[in-house]
């Protein structure tokens, strides 16, 4: 009989086929001092988790046991892509167990010992692993137990942080006993070595202990015991890394130097720092390696799998036709003055007030962002980038942005007047250097939006000339009713584009819904206040806008036309509400209303930056080639130092098979990129696009360490595909439609792939099913987008509604008879269905005019055509 107090009843052996819950096991996969570690398979959800169970000799030691389960309340309350995730925590026959996702990789430890990391991974990785430290320090948890084994490395390279045995978690109770030293003595900091209480910047050393092992492959405090370690910890300083590893990027020693400091007041203070400190390194190596283009630049060499290129073809275009209606409200990072507004506190405290703060920011960047695009010097992060990223404090937007300045504030009900107060604070140094109050009569606050703008634009040291007054004060109110609804109105589209973001599938809808009936109604009040506050017309034409792409339903387009045409009514020198009749004109087709409205938005406000992409995008619909370029252009000029404007003009070439143009452009926006993810994927879709796969794949393959995209996944799919790796290939194609399940030209690379694998054909088939259902209610908005037609062909020819898609086909190339992708795209369809003369007519005058050969050559459904000798005939004809 055991004893009444055995925690651990009969012990079961744990083999493979052994049931813990709905979970089975599969085999042991590893083991250390404070759990036996399982692959097991979850039946319910067909996933594998990997189970971690406290030894049976310590179920009965009830410190062991609190540690174990303080573990899983320390991972459970994070949610970071380089912390493990915890599933579930239980107990099976006495013995505590926690269920965790299952990453497939290896140990950052075994990289080590395979020396085969070298310094530019070594900085990627421990810049995800600060990453995901930060994320705990600010949940305040502190790991105490990093090294090389507690870091898995995922097969894309994403380091996962593991094993919270030993964290602490502060504020709660204390298991350890108060002087004991608890971590891997290799691993510890002096602070823990001496048993005293620690904080998040042991884990710092920690790191830096990593971080040199990484790059040297030896430990800098290695010796022959455990004492030894100990006194070389405590006061030895470690030997310079380039002692024992050659060509090492300037700055590296620092960043390893600080990290490795025995007093913690002289370490890095935070996670956020030392990865900021390595990403500017970073950049600064990245840079040093740029070549600006030259006219002898040697173009890149063919690809040479032929099977795969057809979902490439359509994997390519995600990015570079997806980005129309974003480009213009991306920022550059690497002006002189870069700024970011943060959401403004809200003293008040009610929901209404909430959205009134929130208004009143979403106000201020746009009349700053007007006034930097005629001031020129200043450059202001977009609302919808602070609210993506849901940035909080000046640190995170120089993180994520590089911004030099911030903007803070908060507004407050004080009897019978409002008082906002505003913060200029230096990012890098998180220094206040200016701060203002504006106290406004609570019966005036229409006039707090001059006020604040004008207040910052003080601080910041610029003159606001007459002209810029006249542009930033058009449309506004004097009814200070009419003001704070219309600035809860912004608040509450601010929180329709926050849930766009948050929300789940099932909650999506609703919560749209609510915010958008919120704003309707805020805006509503504020035009029964003033019949002619024409920003409210504007404001409410973004509602409608906004609910015709929830809904698709046409009666919104046609209120946001009369909501518009109203306010250019009120006030016709309102240069954004018509750049929004010109999107809203484009989306729908109706491509010479579109130029009307965006060529006066350009008279009115000449530096406006969003209209100018904008009409090139429309020029480009219309075939007016030189125009568009002629636009893409002046944006360069109104923007010299922005990555974008030059990536706009390298997609342009790139669509017409103009490469070499395309290269100096594209060379160009790297010089002025910043390493981050987003503009990282966006130029590697065009790397790939004109034909260097293997700079493409590298391009993706940094953006996603730094942060998840459909995007990347896609094309990293499209090459895997390439590359002969289909089982690759399918994994990223379905994290990306995970990440986003509303992009039809995602299910179609799915279906691609799927098509292709053996006993799939239902699989396929619904995936097409799914882009084609996405594609239609598309083409509801823009039934005379020719690409998105030839999607549509193409979707429709593998499903084997083959008369459909010919007529598809047929329109598209009416619609756009000169456009590259549509041709070839067109002519597959027609080579497939046997029309061999169309065929070679569409590809080989593709070819003629700058398609790469390669991608032809590559394609295996046109393999019969580039043999017949008419198609040499047709390519090298003279035009």
């Amino acid at each position: 009989m055991q004893p009444d107090d055995d925690k651990t009843q009969s012990h079961v052996l744990l083999t493979a086929g052994t049931m813990v819950s709905h979970y089975r096991i599969i085999e042991k996969i590893g083991a250390g001092g404070m759990g036996e570690v399982y692959l097991a398979e979850d039946t319910e959800l067909s996933r594998k988790v990997a189970l971690k169970f406290l030894p049976v000799h310590l179920c009965q030691d009830e410190e062991y046991r609190q540690r174990f389960t303080r573990e899983a309340q320390a991972a459970a309350k994070l949610s970071h892509p380089n912390i493990v995730t915890i599933h579930e925590v239980g107990e099976f026959n006495g013995r505590p167990f926690i269920v965790s996702e299952y990453v497939e990789g290896r140990t950052l430890s075994d990289a080590i010992s395979r020396k085969s990391l070298v310094p530019s991974e070594v900085i990627n990785i421990i810049i995800q692993v600060c990453e995901g430290l930060e994320e705990a320090h600010t949940s305040g948890i502190i790991h105490r137990d990093i090294k090389p084994s507690n870091i898995i490395l995922e097969k894309s390279g994403r380091p996962k942080i593991v094993d919270f045995g030993l964290a602490v978690i502060q504020g709660a109770q204390r298991v350890t006993k108060s002087g004991s030293a608890m971590g891997t003595v290799g691993y510890m900091s002096p602070e823990q070595l001496r048993g005293v209480p620690v904080d998040r910047r042991t884990d710092l050393f920690s790191v830096g202990i990593v971080m040199y092992e990484c790059i040297t492959g030896l430990n800098p405090f290695a010796a022959d015991n455990q004492v030894a370690v100990q006194t070389l910890i405590l006061s030895k300083q470690p030997e310079p890394i380039a002692r024992y590893k050659a060509e090492l990027p300037d700055g590296l020693q620092e960043v390893v130097s600080r990290a490795l400091e025995k007093e913690p007041p002289v370490r890095y203070q935070s996670a956020a720092d030392m990865a900021a400190d390595l990403k500017r390194l970073r950049r600064r190596t990245s840079d040093s390696a740029r070549q600006i283009p030259t006219a002898g630049y040697r173009t890149r060499p063919p690809w040479l799998q032929r099977r795969y290129v057809i979902p490439l073809v359509f994997v390519l275009l995600i990015v570079l036709f997806g980005w129309v209606y974003r480009d213009f409200t991306t920022v550059s990072l690497a002006g002189q003055n870069h700024l970011a507004v943060l959401p403004f506190a809200n003293l008040a405290g009610q929901s209404t007030s909430q959205a009134f703060c929130d208004g009143l920011m979403e106000t201020l960047t746009s009349k700053l962002t007007q006034l930097g695009e005629s001031e020129g010097s200043l450059l202001v992060v977009p609302a919808s980038d602070i609210r993506q990223k849901d940035v909080r404090s000046a640190g995170q937007a120089r993180r994520f942005f590089g911004v030099t300045l911030v903007v803070t504030g908060s507004v407050q009900q004080l009897g019978d007047k409002v008082r906002t107060t505003l913060n200029l604070v230096d990012a890098a140094s998180e220094r206040q250097l200016h701060s203002s109050l504006i106290d406004e009569p609570k019966d005036n606050i229409s006039s707090l939006q001059d006020s604040t703008v004008a207040e910052v634009a003080r601080m910041l040291g610029i003159q606001l000339p007459a002209a810029s007054r006249g542009v930033l004060h058009a449309g506004e109110t004097e009814s200070s009713v009419a003001f704070r609804a219309y600035l809860e109105g912004r608040g509450f589209l601010k929180r329709y584009d926050e849930s766009l973001d948050s929300a789940n599938n099932f909650s999506r809808v609703a919560i749209h819904a609510q915010s958008l009936d919120s704003a309707q109604a805020a805006f509503d009040t504020a035009i029964k206040q003033d019949s002619a506050y024409a920003l409210a017309y504007a404001g409410m034409t973004e509602v409608f806008w906004r609910k015709y792409n929830l809904t698709n339903d046409a009666e919104w387009i046609t209120r946001a036309i009369r909501s518009s045409s109203r306010a250019l009514e009120l006030n016709d020198s309102l240069a954004p509400v018509l750049v929004t009749l010109g999107i809203v004109h484009n989306a729908v087709g109706q491509y010479q209303e579109a130029v009307s409205y965006l060529k006066r938005a350009l008279q009115i406000d000449s530096t406006d930056n969003a209209a100018c992409l904008q009409l090139a995008s429309v020029y480009e619909s219309l075939g007016r080639t030189v125009e568009a370029e002629g636009m893409y252009r002046r944006s360069i000029r109104l923007r010299p130092r922005f990555w974008r404007s030059y990536y706009n003009l390298a997609k342009f070439y790139a669509f017409r098979g103009q490469n070499d143009a395309a290269l100096q452009q594209i060379l160009t926006a790297e010089s002025f990129a910043p390493m981050a993810a987003q503009p990282l994927w966006s130029i590697g879709s065009l790397y790939l696009f004109i034909g260097d796969k293997d700079k493409a794949k590298l391009l993706f393959e940094q953006s996603l360490r730094m942060e998840p995209s459909y995007v990347a996944c896609s094309n990293l799919g499209a090459i895997y595909q390439m590359d002969n790796e289909p089982f690759k290939a399918l994994d990223m194609y379905e994290r990306a439609v995970t990440l986003n399940d509303k992009d039809y030209r995602v299910w179609s690379n799915l279906a691609s792939m799927y098509r292709i694998q053996p006993n799939s054909r239902d699989k396929a088939n619904s995936a097409y099913g799914r882009a084609i259902a996405l594609a239609e209610q598309n083409r509801k908005l823009n039934p005379s987008d020719p690409t998105l037609i030839s999607y549509l062909a193409d979707c429709y020819w593998w499903i084997g509604e083959r008369e459909k898609a010919l007529a598809l086909a047929r329109q598209a190339i009416e619609l756009a008879p000169r456009e590259l992708e549509v041709m070839v795209r067109v002519g597959i369809i027609y080579e497939a269905a046997g029309r061999r003369i169309e065929a070679l007519r569409l590809i080989g005058e593709a070819a003629r005019q700058g398609y790469s050969m390669d991608r032809i050559k590559s394609t295996e459904e046109l393999r019969g055509l580039v043999a017949d000798p008419r198609f040499d005939s047709i390519r090298t004809a003279a035009p």
